[in-house]
């Protein structure tokens, strides 16, 4: 799952500093997309995937057609983001 929060970390990195190299924390994304003026719905859901990521990483797990569901979804919002 780290490739799908790298995809949106480089993403939201692209966003705010026309980069893709900046190391950016959870909570510094959702902020920097909020700062941005990104749709709230949008950002809330990004936040949600970055937390089923962490869960899969710690062991809660998820399984291979919710990966599957992530990585569409995250193509759709990284689209999104770039857009707005």
């Amino acid at each position: 799952f780290s490739f799908i929060e790298k995809s949106i970390q480089r993403s939201v990195s692209k966003l705010l500093f026309g980069n893709e190299e900046a190391q950016l924390s959870k909570r510094e994304m959702i902020d920097g997309l909020t700062d941005k003026k990104i749709d709230p719905v949008t950002v809330s859901r990004i936040n949600l995937i970055l937390e089923r990521c962490e869960h899969a990483r710690y062991g809660m797990g998820i399984d291979v057609s919710e990966t599957t569901d992530l990585t569409d979804t995250v193509e759709e919002l990284i689209k999104s983001i770039h857009i707005a």
